[in-house]
């Protein structure tokens, strides 16, 4: 072959060359696994739980407990007569290891452990629950969720005023925990001989309808049927203290002699940090698998340094920004749950323009939520197609339908908007919540076309303005403290649930679309018995009162050697039920 041809064909061939080459090279070259965990993940050496849950607590007094870390340390600290097991949101026995109703599901008896003790040794009764609550009740709108204790007064009106109906959530943040509401008891000594005398005859209080029976026996009378009364005093409110509570003090007035009744006692309060260690003599101490918790205060950025560096094995209650969460939701330790709380637009239903469902209605298919939380939220929170995010039943869904929407907007007598009055709506002062009432007043012009007027107000003022009615949407947020449907039910519906004293006795009169359930159990309860007399008044769902929006989200970071840690939309953490697999081997 000539040697011009040869060098042409060689040229030719170069190319096939290369590429056979190139492909055997990275036939050997593995392209890098990711890494499943944010850090790398060592087994501990012991059973200690390192938890940072956010700022430092501001009392261990569980009638302060509003938000994780004081919830937490409550259940932690003290047990009340039940729990909420946080897998499956049931309610468990705790101090009371059974319970009974009447067939109205008004009166409630719980019986009280005999192996329930005080860390001091003193047995844990009916009184203590009797005398604790009561305290509750008289401490007013200071308390945490003073609206919990309106189904057990002896009157139908709480002692607290209307700012405390509901608890308002930063739903800014991406952690979606609840604005908290912990003040401090007082800077009383802590005192670990204050117990009252047992009282062996039925004790009465002038406040709520709670007697105990015996020191075995509390008994509780309801104003309305509650079929899920033992999962509402699982909240850790209603956890009993020792003694009148003049236990409590600022915590860097710790002296060591605090009396508690759970499954750990307090060991060591310092700047920065809580150890708890196991209660010897807890009724169920077999349960407890740790050997110390270190509850640590940091901020969200220390605390995810800390976590990375191994010094941390949970970390809740840290808002991180959108940002943050979208680099770490890939990794298998990173948690992100639902949180048990909505933000809405209510509506103001004195004003004649929104009387009529069908204006209501179309305000409420017009918004584009996907596209809201997408863009302005950013993707930290979930679309709210119904009040309740615990609710999965499709017939309680509010659609998402422009035309239809603009239907029912020209059957109210406005096509297109034409002649239809601005609408206030009044939020709180805060940025995020600027661009939200903005984009949402972009939709119903582009959509209904709707002007609306955006009223801005500090946060300290957008009750009085509820109250006085001036306005026509208010931002509001409901939390959901607990998994039980009477309190979900009043904290968003409110007035429209009322009182029937002329058939049957009183009976809560709603409907059975308005009632809402922390799973379908408690919806096939009602279903089944007719004694709670749930009837009809108006179709909440057709009513439509408010606007519901999104709902928040929790996140967390846990360790894989960290066992029974599992987060809910209830923020419910069982300290006893956590393991630390020291024999855990990482990937």
């Amino acid at each position: 072959m000539p040697l011009r041809l040869f060098v042409t064909a060689i040229k030719r061939l170069l190319p096939a060359f290369a590429a056979i080459t190139l492909a055997q090279g990275c036939s050997q070259i593995k392209t890098p696994e990711p890494k499943p965990y944010i850090a790398p993940s060592n087994s501990p050496a012991i059973s200690e739980l390192r938890w940072s849950n956010g700022k430092r607590p501001k009392t261990l007094d569980p009638v302060f407990a509003a938000a994780p870390p004081e919830t937490d340390l409550a259940r932690a600290l003290f047990d009340g007569l039940t729990e909420i097991d946080p897998l499956t949101l049931q309610t468990i026995p705790s101090i009371a290891e059974k319970w009974e109703h009447s067939n109205d599901w008004r009166t409630w008896r719980f019986y009280i452990r005999e192996d329930a003790l005080w860390t001091n040794g003193q047995p844990v009764t009916a009184s203590d629950f009797v005398r604790s609550w009561t305290r509750y009740a008289r401490m007013g709108s200071r308390a945490a969720f003073p609206e919990l204790l309106a189904n057990l007064r002896k009157t139908e009106t709480p002692v607290q005023d209307k700012k405390t109906q509901t608890q308002i959530v930063d739903p800014e943040t991406a952690s979606g925990t609840e604005q908290r509401n912990t003040s401090n008891s007082g800077k009383q000594p802590f005192n670990d001989n204050s117990s009252p005398k047992i009282e062996t005859t039925p004790q009465k209080n002038e406040l709520l309808n709670v007697v105990a029976e015996s020191e075995r026996v509390l008994k509780i009378d309801l104003a309305r049927p509650d079929p899920d009364f033992p999962a509402l005093a699982a909240h850790p409110v209603f956890r009993p203290v020792f003694g009148d509570g003049t236990q409590f003090s600022d915590l860097n007035d710790f002296t060591g002699k605090f009396v508690t009744n759970g499954a750990f006692r307090v060991e060591r309060i310092a700047d920065d940090e809580i150890s708890l260690v196991p209660f010897e003599k807890y009724w169920d101490r077999s349960s407890v698998k740790i050997d110390r918790v270190r509850m640590v205060a940091a901020d969200p950025e220390k605390a995810l340094d800390a976590y990375k560096a191994g010094d941390l094995d949970v970390v809740s209650n840290a808002e991180l920004s959108a940002a943050a969460i979208k680099l770490l939701e890939p990794y298998e330790d990173f948690r992100r749950v639902t949180h048990a709380a909505v933000n809405l637009y209510e509506f103001n239903l004195s004003k004649p323009l929104l009387s009529d469902h069908r204006i209501r209605r179309a305000l409420a298919m017009a918004i584009e939520r996907e596209r809201l939380v997408e863009g302005e939220l950013q993707g930290t929170v979930r679309p709210a197609y119904d009040y309740f995010p615990f609710r999965q039943q499709p017939e309680y869904r509010i659609t998402q339908d422009l035309q239809a929407a603009k239907s029912l907007l020209a059957q109210a007598g406005y096509p297109d908007g034409v002649g239809f009055p601005t609408l206030q709506l009044v939020i709180n002062r805060n940025d995020l919540q600027i661009r939200v009432a903005r984009a949402v007043a972009r939709m119903w012009k582009q959509n209904l076309g709707i002007e609306t007027e955006i009223i801005i107000k500090e946060q300290n003022e957008i009750e009085a303005i509820r109250l006085s009615g001036e306005y026509d949407l208010i931002r509001r947020g409901v939390v959901f403290p607990v998994p039980d449907e009477t309190v979900a039910l009043t904290a968003v519906y409110g007035d429209l649930i009322q009182k029937d004293d002329t058939k049957s006795g009183n009976q809560t009169k709603t409907s059975p679309e308005t009632v809402s359930a922390a799973g379908n159990q408690i919806q096939g309860r009602l279903n089944q018995t007719q004694s709670s007399k749930v009837k009809a008044e108006v179709d909440v769902s057709h009513e439509l009162r408010a606007i519901p929006l999104y709902f928040p989200t929790a996140v967390s970071l846990a360790k894989p050697y960290v066992k029974g840690m599992e987060p809910n939309m209830f923020d419910i953490v069982l300290l006893k039920r956590v393991e630390i697999d020291t024999q855990w081997q990482g990937r």
